[in-house]
């Protein structure tokens, strides 16, 4: 069932109605999309806390220096809007704060970051929550090699 907050799925499974005269959901079982008939192997990549917020700020720096704010305001200029969906993405939506005199660039910087380390929590708990995952530390690569060879053996 789709969640009457969740705008997107709500257009999009009024859009399959309107044109097909049939449900989502008879798509989903007639197709057996929730069906899996392969061995899968998930494997999930997991840092500390304290490294994944330092790699946080280091990618956020690094993409204030690769021109953020001009890639941004590139965007805004050549029509998207400040309330389109890709605009409200992580980064352009902190940067077109900026833009709009909201906050200082100082704000908008320190606010990204602070998003981003809420949205990679956020994955971070959704992933724990999905069954079958073998979690390893990026350096653990023997490891997630000796995983791999002994799924396909």
């Amino acid at each position: 069932a789709t969640h009457p907050n969740n705008l997107v799925r709500v257009i999009r499974a009024l859009e399959v109605y309107e044109l097909t005269g049939h449900k989502i959901s008879e798509f989903r079982g007639a197709h057996g999309f929730a069906s899996t008939p392969y061995l899968i192997l998930k494997i999930g990549l997991i840092k500390e806390r304290r490294e994944l917020y330092g790699d946080i700020e280091a990618r956020v720096d690094k993409m204030m220096g690769d021109g953020l704010v001009d890639e941004t305001k590139a965007l805004l200029e050549s029509g998207c809007g400040a309330d389109s969906r890709p605009m409200r993405a992580l980064g352009y939506k902190e940067i077109t704060g900026y833009l709009g005199g909201r906050y200082s660039l100082e704000e908008a910087v320190e606010l990204l970051k602070m998003n981003t380390r809420r949205y990679a929590k956020r994955q971070i708990t959704w992933f724990k929550k999905e069954a079958g995952i073998r979690w390893f530390h990026p350096g653990q690569k023997n490891g997630i090699i000796d995983c791999v060879r002994g799924f396909l053996n």
